[in-house]
Protein backbone atom coordinates (compact mmCIF):
# COMPACT_ATOMS: atom_id res chain seq x y z
CA UNK A 1 0.00 0.00 0.00
CA UNK A 2 1.38 2.97 -0.74
CA UNK A 3 1.78 6.53 1.26
CA UNK A 4 1.84 4.95 4.29
CA UNK A 5 4.55 4.65 6.87
CA UNK A 6 5.44 2.75 9.61
CA UNK A 7 6.21 4.86 12.68
CA UNK A 8 8.79 4.24 15.29
CA UNK A 9 6.85 5.60 18.27
CA UNK A 10 2.65 5.67 18.53
CA UNK A 11 1.70 8.97 18.58
CA UNK A 12 -0.81 8.35 21.61
CA UNK A 13 0.02 6.01 24.41
CA UNK A 14 -2.76 5.63 27.09
CA UNK A 15 -2.12 6.74 30.26
CA UNK A 16 -3.75 5.06 33.45
CA UNK A 17 -6.51 7.05 34.65
CA UNK A 18 -5.94 7.37 38.67
CA UNK A 19 -2.53 8.06 39.19
CA UNK A 20 0.63 8.47 35.93
CA UNK A 21 2.64 10.24 34.52
CA UNK A 22 1.85 12.80 31.50
CA UNK A 23 4.33 14.23 29.42
CA UNK A 24 3.67 17.50 27.27
CA UNK A 25 5.96 20.68 26.76
CA UNK A 26 8.88 19.16 27.26
CA UNK A 27 8.27 18.26 30.73
CA UNK A 28 7.10 15.19 32.25
CA UNK A 29 4.46 15.67 35.53
CA UNK A 30 2.54 13.06 37.79
CA UNK A 31 -0.93 13.59 38.47
CA UNK A 32 -3.98 11.83 40.32
CA UNK A 33 -7.09 11.83 39.08
CA UNK A 34 -10.77 11.25 40.80
CA UNK A 35 -14.78 11.94 41.05
CA UNK A 36 -15.14 15.21 42.41
CA UNK A 37 -18.23 17.48 42.72
CA UNK A 38 -18.13 20.43 40.98
CA UNK A 39 -19.78 24.03 40.35
CA UNK A 40 -20.02 25.91 37.31
CA UNK A 41 -22.35 29.18 38.27
CA UNK A 42 -25.65 28.00 39.99
CA UNK A 43 -25.27 24.22 38.35
CA UNK A 44 -23.58 20.89 39.81
CA UNK A 45 -22.38 18.20 38.92
CA UNK A 46 -20.28 15.03 39.57
CA UNK A 47 -17.15 15.13 37.34
CA UNK A 48 -13.60 13.33 36.57
CA UNK A 49 -10.42 16.08 37.60
CA UNK A 50 -7.25 15.49 36.92
CA UNK A 51 -4.95 17.01 39.42
CA UNK A 52 -1.22 17.90 38.03
CA UNK A 53 1.89 18.50 40.46
CA UNK A 54 2.32 21.96 39.58
CA UNK A 55 -0.97 22.87 40.82
CA UNK A 56 -2.91 22.74 37.28
CA UNK A 57 -6.07 20.92 37.30
CA UNK A 58 -9.02 20.16 34.53
CA UNK A 59 -12.44 18.48 34.68
CA UNK A 60 -13.22 19.22 31.01
CA UNK A 61 -12.40 15.82 29.01
CA UNK A 62 -11.00 17.66 25.91
CA UNK A 63 -8.24 19.50 27.98
CA UNK A 64 -6.72 16.22 28.85
CA UNK A 65 -4.92 15.10 25.18
CA UNK A 66 -3.73 18.97 25.77
CA UNK A 67 -2.12 17.95 28.57
CA UNK A 68 -0.75 14.44 27.09
CA UNK A 69 -3.12 12.58 28.65
CA UNK A 70 -5.19 9.81 26.98
CA UNK A 71 -7.17 7.02 28.17
CA UNK A 72 -7.64 3.55 26.95
CA UNK A 73 -11.45 4.01 27.89
CA UNK A 74 -13.57 6.55 30.31
CA UNK A 75 -12.74 6.61 34.23
CA UNK A 76 -14.60 4.48 36.63
CA UNK A 77 -17.37 6.39 38.96
CA UNK A 78 -15.24 4.25 41.60
CA UNK A 79 -13.18 4.16 43.53
CA UNK A 80 -14.67 6.84 45.93
CA UNK A 81 -11.99 10.16 45.96
CA UNK A 82 -9.09 9.43 48.88
CA UNK A 83 -7.71 13.00 48.34
CA UNK A 84 -10.28 15.23 49.92
CA UNK A 85 -11.92 18.47 48.52
CA UNK A 86 -10.47 20.25 51.17
CA UNK A 87 -7.07 19.59 51.17
CA UNK A 88 -6.78 19.19 47.39
CA UNK A 89 -7.57 22.38 47.06
CA UNK A 90 -5.50 23.82 49.16
CA UNK A 91 -2.57 21.87 47.14
CA UNK A 92 -4.43 23.45 44.11
CA UNK A 93 -3.82 26.77 45.76
CA UNK A 94 -0.34 26.86 46.34
CA UNK A 95 -0.37 26.06 50.67
CA UNK A 96 2.15 24.38 52.07
CA UNK A 97 0.29 21.49 54.46
CA UNK A 98 1.00 21.68 58.18
CA UNK A 99 2.59 19.69 59.69
CA UNK A 100 5.37 19.98 56.71
CA UNK A 101 5.27 17.36 54.35
CA UNK A 102 8.61 16.07 55.69
CA UNK A 103 6.91 14.49 58.29
CA UNK A 104 4.63 12.48 56.05
CA UNK A 105 6.95 9.24 56.98
CA UNK A 106 6.64 10.16 60.78
CA UNK A 107 2.75 10.63 60.38
CA UNK A 108 2.77 7.24 58.74
CA UNK A 109 4.79 5.48 60.66
CA UNK A 110 2.94 6.44 64.18
CA UNK A 111 -0.56 5.57 62.44
CA UNK A 112 0.83 1.54 62.41
CA UNK A 113 2.42 1.69 65.68
CA UNK A 114 -0.48 3.07 67.28
CA UNK A 115 -2.77 0.40 66.37
CA UNK A 116 -0.48 -2.31 66.10
CA UNK A 117 1.96 -4.17 68.40
CA UNK A 118 5.17 -5.32 66.45
CA UNK A 119 7.49 -7.62 67.84
CA UNK A 120 10.35 -6.66 64.80
CA UNK A 121 11.55 -3.35 65.28
CA UNK A 122 11.48 -2.65 61.65
CA UNK A 123 8.34 -3.91 60.42
CA UNK A 124 6.29 -0.29 60.63
CA UNK A 125 9.27 1.01 59.27
CA UNK A 126 8.54 -1.33 55.94
CA UNK A 127 5.07 -0.64 56.39
CA UNK A 128 5.42 3.44 56.41
CA UNK A 129 7.63 3.27 53.42
CA UNK A 130 5.07 0.68 51.50
CA UNK A 131 2.47 3.22 52.20
CA UNK A 132 4.05 6.01 51.06
CA UNK A 133 5.13 4.04 47.89
CA UNK A 134 1.56 2.90 46.70
CA UNK A 135 1.03 6.52 45.67
CA UNK A 136 4.48 6.19 42.86
CA UNK A 137 3.76 3.15 41.78
CA UNK A 138 4.66 4.84 38.17
CA UNK A 139 7.90 5.17 39.04
CA UNK A 140 8.64 1.67 39.66
CA UNK A 141 9.28 -1.21 37.50
CA UNK A 142 8.58 -3.86 40.52
CA UNK A 143 7.73 -4.50 43.84
CA UNK A 144 7.38 -6.02 46.67
CA UNK A 145 4.55 -7.62 48.93
CA UNK A 146 4.40 -7.91 52.50
CA UNK A 147 2.90 -11.06 53.65
CA UNK A 148 2.06 -11.11 57.88
CA UNK A 149 2.30 -14.57 59.18
CA UNK A 150 1.89 -15.37 63.19
CA UNK A 151 -0.54 -17.00 65.29
CA UNK A 152 -4.28 -16.15 66.03
CA UNK A 153 -5.30 -13.08 67.63
CA UNK A 154 -1.37 -11.87 67.14
CA UNK A 155 -2.88 -8.57 64.94
CA UNK A 156 -2.07 -9.91 60.98
CA UNK A 157 -5.58 -8.69 59.82
CA UNK A 158 -5.18 -4.93 62.12
CA UNK A 159 -2.47 -4.37 59.82
CA UNK A 160 -5.04 -4.27 56.70
CA UNK A 161 -7.50 -2.49 58.74
CA UNK A 162 -5.05 -0.13 59.12
CA UNK A 163 -3.23 -0.39 55.39
CA UNK A 164 -6.88 0.49 54.68
CA UNK A 165 -7.27 3.58 55.30
CA UNK A 166 -3.50 4.86 54.55
CA UNK A 167 -2.62 3.10 50.86
CA UNK A 168 -3.30 4.20 47.70
CA UNK A 169 -7.19 3.06 46.01
CA UNK A 170 -7.34 0.40 48.72
CA UNK A 171 -9.10 -3.17 47.64
CA UNK A 172 -10.18 -5.88 50.03
CA UNK A 173 -10.62 -9.16 47.75
CA UNK A 174 -13.48 -10.11 49.98
CA UNK A 175 -15.48 -7.20 48.32
CA UNK A 176 -15.38 -8.10 45.03
CA UNK A 177 -15.84 -11.39 42.95
CA UNK A 178 -12.93 -13.08 41.67
CA UNK A 179 -13.44 -12.26 38.22
CA UNK A 180 -13.94 -8.44 38.71
CA UNK A 181 -10.63 -8.86 40.50
CA UNK A 182 -8.72 -8.37 37.38
CA UNK A 183 -10.20 -5.77 36.04
CA UNK A 184 -10.67 -3.92 39.32
CA UNK A 185 -6.41 -4.15 40.08
CA UNK A 186 -5.60 -2.53 36.78
CA UNK A 187 -8.67 -0.09 36.60
CA UNK A 188 -7.82 1.41 40.14
CA UNK A 189 -4.28 0.61 40.11
CA UNK A 190 -5.47 -0.69 43.36
CA UNK A 191 -3.45 -1.80 46.16
CA UNK A 192 -4.77 -5.42 46.78
CA UNK A 193 -5.50 -6.57 50.48
CA UNK A 194 -5.69 -10.00 51.43
CA UNK A 195 -6.54 -12.00 54.11
CA UNK A 196 -6.45 -15.51 55.39
CA UNK A 197 -10.14 -16.36 54.40
CA UNK A 198 -9.34 -15.42 50.84
CA UNK A 199 -6.76 -18.31 50.45
CA UNK A 200 -8.63 -20.58 52.23
CA UNK A 201 -11.27 -20.68 49.35
CA UNK A 202 -10.66 -22.64 46.14
CA UNK A 203 -11.94 -20.20 43.73
CA UNK A 204 -10.54 -17.43 44.90
CA UNK A 205 -7.19 -18.73 46.18
CA UNK A 206 -6.50 -19.63 42.29
CA UNK A 207 -7.79 -16.32 41.36
CA UNK A 208 -5.40 -14.82 43.60
CA UNK A 209 -2.35 -16.96 43.42
CA UNK A 210 -2.35 -15.88 39.47
CA UNK A 211 -2.50 -12.31 40.35
CA UNK A 212 0.25 -12.57 42.78
CA UNK A 213 2.48 -14.56 40.54
CA UNK A 214 2.40 -11.62 37.51
CA UNK A 215 1.47 -9.03 39.76
CA UNK A 216 4.88 -7.85 41.02
CA UNK A 217 6.68 -6.47 38.09
CA UNK A 218 5.49 -3.97 35.04
CA UNK A 219 4.56 -5.28 32.06
CA UNK A 220 3.43 -8.95 33.17
CA UNK A 221 -0.28 -9.92 32.19
CA UNK A 222 -2.54 -12.08 33.08
CA UNK A 223 -4.87 -13.53 30.31
CA UNK A 224 -8.43 -14.22 30.57
CA UNK A 225 -11.32 -15.76 28.30
CA UNK A 226 -14.12 -13.69 29.06
CA UNK A 227 -17.50 -13.59 27.55
CA UNK A 228 -18.78 -11.08 25.18
CA UNK A 229 -22.35 -9.54 25.17
CA UNK A 230 -23.49 -11.04 21.95
CA UNK A 231 -21.93 -14.89 24.03
CA UNK A 232 -19.10 -15.11 22.29
CA UNK A 233 -15.44 -15.88 24.05
CA UNK A 234 -12.73 -13.63 23.64
CA UNK A 235 -9.15 -13.16 25.50
CA UNK A 236 -8.65 -10.13 27.86
CA UNK A 237 -4.94 -8.88 28.66
CA UNK A 238 -4.96 -7.77 32.65
CA UNK A 239 -2.45 -5.58 33.94
CA UNK A 240 -2.26 -6.82 37.38
CA UNK A 241 0.73 -5.06 38.81
CA UNK A 242 1.23 -3.03 41.86
CA UNK A 243 1.40 -3.14 45.62
CA UNK A 244 -0.41 -5.68 47.76
CA UNK A 245 -0.85 -6.84 51.13
CA UNK A 246 -1.37 -10.34 52.38
CA UNK A 247 -2.55 -12.22 55.72
CA UNK A 248 -1.33 -15.79 55.43
CA UNK A 249 -0.26 -17.54 58.78
CA UNK A 250 1.47 -20.18 57.25
CA UNK A 251 2.45 -18.75 54.41
CA UNK A 252 0.54 -18.37 50.75
CA UNK A 253 0.73 -22.12 50.67
CA UNK A 254 3.33 -25.03 49.78
CA UNK A 255 4.12 -25.80 45.90
CA UNK A 256 6.68 -24.39 43.89
CA UNK A 257 4.08 -21.66 42.59
CA UNK A 258 3.34 -20.83 45.97
CA UNK A 259 7.31 -20.41 46.90
CA UNK A 260 7.35 -17.92 43.73
CA UNK A 261 4.42 -16.01 45.21
CA UNK A 262 7.43 -15.77 48.70
CA UNK A 263 10.17 -14.63 47.08
CA UNK A 264 8.31 -11.88 45.85
CA UNK A 265 7.06 -10.90 49.17
CA UNK A 266 8.73 -9.87 52.56
CA UNK A 267 7.75 -11.22 55.10
CA UNK A 268 6.70 -10.25 58.42
CA UNK A 269 5.97 -11.86 61.96
CA UNK A 270 3.54 -11.18 64.26
CA UNK A 271 2.96 -12.29 67.66
CA UNK A 272 0.60 -11.60 70.90
CA UNK A 273 0.53 -8.95 72.30
CA UNK A 274 0.44 -7.85 75.90
CA UNK A 275 -0.58 -4.17 75.43
CA UNK A 276 -4.16 -3.75 76.59
CA UNK A 277 -4.28 -0.23 75.37
CA UNK A 278 -3.76 -1.50 71.48
CA UNK A 279 -5.80 -4.17 71.32
CA UNK A 280 -8.70 -2.43 73.12
CA UNK A 281 -7.88 0.80 70.20
CA UNK A 282 -10.84 1.02 67.39
CA UNK A 283 -9.98 1.90 64.10
CA UNK A 284 -12.61 4.61 63.14
CA UNK A 285 -12.13 5.30 59.13
CA UNK A 286 -14.39 8.50 59.98
CA UNK A 287 -11.59 9.38 62.28
CA UNK A 288 -10.22 12.85 60.57
CA UNK A 289 -6.22 11.65 61.50
CA UNK A 290 -6.95 9.43 58.52
CA UNK A 291 -7.52 11.99 56.17
CA UNK A 292 -4.85 14.41 57.28
CA UNK A 293 -2.08 11.72 56.67
CA UNK A 294 -3.66 10.63 53.25
CA UNK A 295 -3.54 14.67 52.14
CA UNK A 296 -0.03 14.34 53.21
CA UNK A 297 0.90 11.15 51.37
CA UNK A 298 -0.74 12.88 48.08
CA UNK A 299 1.14 16.09 48.82
CA UNK A 300 4.61 13.82 49.05
CA UNK A 301 4.17 12.48 45.95
CA UNK A 302 3.13 15.23 44.38
CA UNK A 303 6.08 17.65 45.70
CA UNK A 304 8.49 15.01 46.14
CA UNK A 305 8.21 12.36 43.43
CA UNK A 306 11.13 13.96 41.07
CA UNK A 307 13.31 13.19 43.72
CA UNK A 308 11.96 9.48 44.16
CA UNK A 309 12.46 8.45 41.01
CA UNK A 310 16.44 9.85 40.97
CA UNK A 311 16.85 7.68 44.13
CA UNK A 312 15.37 4.79 42.22
CA UNK A 313 17.61 5.39 38.85
CA UNK A 314 20.62 5.92 41.42
CA UNK A 315 19.80 2.71 43.53
CA UNK A 316 21.75 0.02 41.05
CA UNK A 317 24.99 2.17 42.73
CA UNK A 318 23.80 2.08 46.45
CA UNK A 319 22.04 -0.88 47.01
CA UNK A 320 24.15 -3.82 47.35
CA UNK A 321 21.50 -6.75 46.52
CA UNK A 322 21.09 -8.76 43.54
CA UNK A 323 17.88 -10.73 41.61
CA UNK A 324 14.81 -10.70 43.32
CA UNK A 325 15.57 -9.29 46.17
CA UNK A 326 17.14 -5.98 44.23
CA UNK A 327 13.51 -5.95 42.65
CA UNK A 328 11.42 -6.07 46.09
CA UNK A 329 13.85 -3.85 48.10
CA UNK A 330 14.79 -0.86 45.77
CA UNK A 331 11.67 0.94 45.45
CA UNK A 332 11.61 1.32 49.03
CA UNK A 333 15.15 2.00 49.65
CA UNK A 334 14.21 4.92 47.12
CA UNK A 335 11.30 6.28 49.37
CA UNK A 336 13.18 5.92 52.37
CA UNK A 337 16.30 8.18 51.24
CA UNK A 338 13.96 11.15 50.94
CA UNK A 339 13.54 10.69 54.72
CA UNK A 340 16.93 9.71 55.53
CA UNK A 341 16.56 6.45 56.64
CA UNK A 342 18.78 4.61 54.05
CA UNK A 343 20.91 2.86 56.61
CA UNK A 344 18.19 2.17 59.20
CA UNK A 345 16.35 0.29 56.44
CA UNK A 346 19.36 -1.34 55.03
CA UNK A 347 19.85 -2.80 58.53
CA UNK A 348 16.26 -4.89 58.65
CA UNK A 349 16.46 -5.38 55.19
CA UNK A 350 20.16 -7.27 55.71
CA UNK A 351 18.27 -9.15 58.68
CA UNK A 352 14.69 -10.26 56.53
CA UNK A 353 17.37 -11.02 53.25
CA UNK A 354 19.54 -13.14 56.05
CA UNK A 355 16.18 -15.39 57.53
CA UNK A 356 15.04 -15.82 53.97
CA UNK A 357 18.73 -17.06 53.09
CA UNK A 358 18.74 -19.39 56.25
CA UNK A 359 15.38 -20.82 55.57
CA UNK A 360 16.64 -21.49 51.99
CA UNK A 361 19.83 -23.03 52.91
CA UNK A 362 18.02 -24.96 55.62
CA UNK A 363 16.96 -28.50 54.83
CA UNK A 364 13.59 -28.86 52.49
CA UNK A 365 10.29 -30.41 53.68
CA UNK A 366 10.55 -33.00 51.34
CA UNK A 367 14.03 -33.88 52.47
CA UNK A 368 13.09 -34.03 56.12
CA UNK A 369 10.02 -36.16 55.22
CA UNK A 370 11.73 -38.54 52.97
CA UNK A 371 14.70 -38.99 55.97
CA UNK A 372 11.90 -40.00 58.57
CA UNK A 373 9.56 -42.23 56.10
CA UNK A 374 13.19 -43.75 55.11
CA UNK A 375 13.83 -44.02 58.96
CA UNK A 376 10.67 -45.43 59.71
CA UNK A 377 10.57 -47.67 56.85
CA UNK A 378 14.00 -49.81 58.00
CA UNK A 379 11.96 -50.12 61.59
CA UNK A 380 8.91 -51.21 59.61
CA UNK A 381 11.39 -54.69 58.16
CA UNK A 382 12.78 -55.11 61.39
CA UNK A 383 9.87 -55.07 63.47
CA UNK A 384 6.92 -55.24 61.13
CA UNK A 385 3.53 -53.30 62.59
CA UNK A 386 0.69 -55.42 63.53
CA UNK A 387 -1.78 -53.27 62.35
CA UNK A 388 -0.45 -51.10 59.19
CA UNK A 389 -1.53 -52.26 55.44
CA UNK A 390 0.89 -54.17 53.72
CA UNK A 391 0.44 -55.56 49.97
CA UNK A 392 3.09 -56.37 47.16
CA UNK A 393 4.06 -53.47 44.36
CA UNK A 394 5.50 -55.39 41.51
CA UNK A 395 6.15 -58.57 43.51
CA UNK A 396 8.00 -56.36 46.17
CA UNK A 397 6.65 -55.81 49.31
CA UNK A 398 6.19 -52.90 51.17
CA UNK A 399 3.86 -50.88 53.65
CA UNK A 400 1.28 -48.47 53.36
CA UNK A 401 1.02 -45.24 55.13
CA UNK A 402 -0.91 -41.91 55.81
CA UNK A 403 0.11 -39.06 55.82
CA UNK A 404 -2.41 -37.86 58.98
CA UNK A 405 -0.73 -41.04 60.72
CA UNK A 406 2.82 -39.04 60.20
CA UNK A 407 1.75 -35.66 62.04
CA UNK A 408 2.44 -36.66 65.38
CA UNK A 409 5.61 -38.15 64.37
CA UNK A 410 7.09 -36.26 62.78
CA UNK A 411 6.11 -33.00 65.22
CA UNK A 412 8.11 -35.39 67.62
CA UNK A 413 11.38 -35.29 66.07
CA UNK A 414 11.47 -32.34 64.22
CA UNK A 415 9.38 -30.01 66.50
CA UNK A 416 6.48 -27.77 65.06
CA UNK A 417 7.26 -26.56 61.75
CA UNK A 418 5.30 -25.26 59.38
CA UNK A 419 5.40 -27.96 56.37
CA UNK A 420 4.08 -30.73 59.22
CA UNK A 421 0.28 -31.09 58.71
CA UNK A 422 -1.51 -33.46 56.64
CA UNK A 423 -2.20 -31.77 53.39
CA UNK A 424 1.24 -30.91 52.69
CA UNK A 425 2.45 -34.38 53.47
CA UNK A 426 0.26 -35.69 50.75
CA UNK A 427 1.31 -32.96 47.97
CA UNK A 428 5.22 -33.60 48.99
CA UNK A 429 4.05 -37.36 48.35
CA UNK A 430 2.27 -36.91 45.57
CA UNK A 431 4.14 -34.49 43.56
CA UNK A 432 7.25 -34.70 44.77
CA UNK A 433 7.96 -38.46 45.34
CA UNK A 434 6.01 -39.73 42.54
CA UNK A 435 3.29 -41.56 44.26
CA UNK A 436 0.38 -40.89 42.46
CA UNK A 437 -1.94 -43.58 40.73
CA UNK A 438 -2.80 -47.18 42.47
CA UNK A 439 -1.46 -49.34 43.76
CA UNK A 440 1.30 -46.96 44.91
CA UNK A 441 -1.50 -44.07 46.10
CA UNK A 442 -5.10 -45.63 47.07
CA UNK A 443 -7.94 -43.83 48.93
CA UNK A 444 -9.56 -46.07 52.10
CA UNK A 445 -12.59 -44.88 53.81
CA UNK A 446 -11.79 -41.26 52.73
CA UNK A 447 -8.45 -41.11 53.60
CA UNK A 448 -4.95 -41.28 51.16
CA UNK A 449 -2.51 -44.17 51.44
CA UNK A 450 0.97 -44.28 50.10
CA UNK A 451 3.19 -47.15 49.25
CA UNK A 452 6.55 -47.42 51.00
CA UNK A 453 9.23 -50.09 49.42
CA UNK A 454 12.77 -50.33 49.59
CA UNK A 455 13.01 -50.07 46.05
CA UNK A 456 11.33 -46.47 45.84
CA UNK A 457 12.79 -45.53 49.11
CA UNK A 458 16.41 -46.43 48.05
CA UNK A 459 15.90 -44.78 44.53
CA UNK A 460 14.52 -41.50 45.90
CA UNK A 461 17.38 -41.28 49.08
CA UNK A 462 20.12 -41.62 46.05
CA UNK A 463 18.15 -38.59 44.21
CA UNK A 464 18.37 -36.31 47.35
CA UNK A 465 22.04 -38.11 48.93
CA UNK A 466 20.42 -39.48 51.58
CA UNK A 467 22.17 -42.64 53.31
CA UNK A 468 19.14 -45.38 53.33
CA UNK A 469 21.23 -47.17 56.53
CA UNK A 470 21.22 -44.07 57.95
CA UNK A 471 18.84 -41.56 57.18
CA UNK A 472 18.94 -39.05 60.20
CA UNK A 473 22.30 -38.15 59.92
CA UNK A 474 22.80 -35.26 57.84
Amino acid sequence: MSGVDIVEKPPVQPKKVFNDIAEFDGERHLYFGGWYWIRSGDSFENAYVIVLDDGRYTANSVDLPKLGITFKKAPDLKPAPRWSPKHLKRFISGLEPNPSVDDTYDMVLSAYKSYIDYVEPGAPVILALYTIQSYLMPLFDTTAYIIFTGTKKSGKSRNLDVAEQLVFNPVRAVDVTPSSLFRIIEDWQATLLIDESDLDMPDRAVTLRSILLAGYKRGNVVLRTERTSRDKFIVERYDVFGPKIIVAPLGVGHGEREQMIFDRSIPIMMQRTTDAEITRKRIDPKDSMWEEIRNHLYFFAMKRWREVEKNYAEMPSKLDLISREYEKWSPLFSVAECFGLFSELEKYCREKVGEIFLEEESESAEVKLLRYIIYLFNRMESNPPERLLKEEVDGVEGYYISPSSLVSQLQTHYGKENWIETKRIGRIMTNIFGLKTKPLKIVRQGYPYYMLTRKILESLAKKYGINFDNPLES
